[in-house]
């Protein structure tokens, strides 16, 4: 059962990666009208963190299973946990220009 944990959270952790890059993305080129720029903030917020986090306990605290999909589960969540920061230093950055 543990093994299918932390297949879950790589695949919800992919996800959220996907996620996380796009509003990156959308974030770092706003394109003519940057009004709605701070929703990709937000919504990177509201989606890598809480999903980053599941998979950081399901790495940390399941036991059982392969070593290595643990180390993947808290690999892929650090990165996951991390991309609302680097969307919201990116979006402090526009700000700071304009």
């Amino acid at each position: 059962m543990s093994v299918v944990a932390q297949v879950a959270a790589l695949c919800l952790n992919g996800a959220a990666l996907l996620f996380g890059i796009a509003a990156v993305y959308s974030i770092a080129s706003p394109g003519p009208v940057a009004e709605w720029i701070r929703t990709g903030v937000f919504g990177a917020y509201a989606v890598n963190v809480p999903v980053g986090v599941a998979g950081l306990s399901v790495g940390l605290f399941v036991k059982r299973g392969a070593a290595w999909l643990r180390a993947a589960c808290v690999a892929l969540s650090l990165i996951v946990i991390s991309l609302p920061v680097v969307a919201n230093l990116i979006f402090w950055w526009h700000t700071q220009r304009s």
